[in-house]
């Protein structure tokens, strides 16, 4: 948007040395909550934590793509096939589904993930969670060199009752040794979570990237060290704020993860 050639999303650099530092977190601070297009690196209409997470990623470096258009894939759904993600509910009042759908909104491919929860609201608490366990000899190794994890979101706009906010909890589960995540011994998981108030909702996709360094060590076994492949990844619907019966749908697109700052077109 400053026209100097690069990508909002690989572009901290606001007033344009060729180098992201601490005269950008400065001009960053003083559009904190706006609605500056220049800082709002991911384009979904507001400068927020999110944003700086981009910022804080290519910190000391110059602006570009760098490093950030090399690309492991988890999953684009352009397989048309949903089968390998499983569904669990909180057990006593809320759960969920998904499936794919595709249309010209399309941020990547033809195809995205739709998924969608109910429940009792602030009552219910947390909803559920969508499971991809990978086989062991389809395990995936994150890049080393500042892997982030990148995805394109969306939360629809609903005729039904609609939860006030909710946080999207994720979760990374390591396998250092090939055979499979085991709770409690040598396999760590990391969990990171992006909160999206109703406000946010609407047809707008929105894309996210957290550095790994971002996520929190949930200490449940292993050096805290994520050195494995990864073994699962879990989206959870948490944190709920809501009436009894109200409903959220999310949906996923373009589940990947880049050594540095990512590339993302806009949808």
């Amino acid at each position: 948007t400053d026209e100097d050639g690069f990508g909002n999303l690989c572009d901290a650099d606001l007033n344009n040395d060729n180098t992201v530092n601490v005269v950008d977190l400065g001009i960053f601070r003083s559009v904190f909550f706006s609605s500056d297009p220049d800082a709002d690196f991911n384009g979904d209409g507001t400068v927020n934590i999110l944003d700086l997470g981009i910022m804080r990623a290519g910190f000391f470096a110059a602006p570009g793509p760098a490093a950030g258009s090399v690309v492991t894939l988890f999953d684009d759904f352009e397989d048309g096939d949903v089968s390998n993600w499983l569904f669990f509910g909180n057990n006593v009042d809320s759960g969920g589904g998904g499936e794919v759908r595709g249309d010209a909104s399309t941020p990547e491919g033809n195809v995205y993930f739709h998924t969608g929860w109910g429940g009792a609201g602030t009552a219910s608490g947390f909803y559920g969670v969508a499971v991809r366990n990978l086989d062991n000899n389809e395990q995936i190794e994150i890049p080393a060199a500042n892997p982030h994890l990148n995805f394109w979101v969306r939360n629809l706009p609903l005729s039904i009752p609609m939860i006030d906010q909710y946080t999207l909890e994720i979760t990374l589960r390591e396998d250092v040794d090939g055979n499979g995540f085991t709770d409690g011994q040598e396999d760590s998981i990391f969990v990171a979570g992006v909160a999206f108030p109703q406000s946010s909702f609407g047809t707008e996709w929105t894309f996210v990237s957290i550095p790994l360094a971002q996520f929190t060590d949930a200490q449940t076994g292993g050096n805290g060290v994520f050195d494995g492949r990864l073994d699962e990844l879990v989206l959870g619907i948490g944190m709920i704020q809501g009436a009894p019966g109200s409903a959220v749908e999310p949906e996923f697109d373009y589940i990947h993860f880049t050594a540095g700052a990512p590339i993302a077109t806009t949808p």
